[in-house]
């Protein structure tokens, strides 16, 4: 089982790809999912995933209808597709790369289809999800699954510099 304690690897350190979610370890997937979003809250972030701290898993956590909810979710196994052709330009930070900005291309909506684990009333359950999302929070799925697919996904791969926070 990962340390109790989760924090943001260096960049450099983020596990190379393939990852593997332990879906059959929900409890825990779940207590790492809580720890991640602890951490999440206290950096002032709106997503994690989990290869952020150091896990080779595809498992993030967010914060629903951003930036005003106070609810995180967490989705793991997930992929996206674009809902429609538009496209626009994104200007996003990352927790694996503080103090800098880029500018990305991102579709103004995706539909995200995967998994959801939540706290059922007897604990962590696990439940299909495929939900449309645009604006803001299909920018955050974007930026959070293409964490899920390592280094080469991640902004400063796919967005162009454009100033430091």
């Amino acid at each position: 089982m990962p340390s109790l304690d989760v924090a943001i690897v260096p960049a450099e350190d983020i596990p190379a790809p393939p990852y593997r979610t332990p879906s059959d370890d929900v409890p825990q997937m779940y207590s790492v999912a809580k720890k991640m979003e602890s951490l999440c809250r206290r950096l002032g972030g709106m997503g994690m995933s989990a290869s952020q701290v150091g896990l080779p898993w595809r498992m993030f956590v967010f914060l629903l209808d951003p930036p005003y909810g106070d609810k995180f979710g967490c989705y793991f196994d997930c992929e996206y597709r674009p809902a429609s052709e538009a496209k626009a330009p994104s200007v996003e930070g990352c927790l694996s790369l503080p103090g800098l900005m880029y500018s990305v291309d991102r579709h103004e909506e995706v539909v995200v289809s995967g998994k959801e684990l939540f706290e059922g009333d007897e604990g962590p359950l696990v439940r299909d999800v495929e939900k449309a999302f645009s604006g803001l929070a299909a920018v955050l799925m974007q930026h959070e699954i293409d964490h899920d697919h390592g280094r080469e996904r991640m902004i400063d791969s796919i967005g162009r510099r454009v100033h430091r926070a």
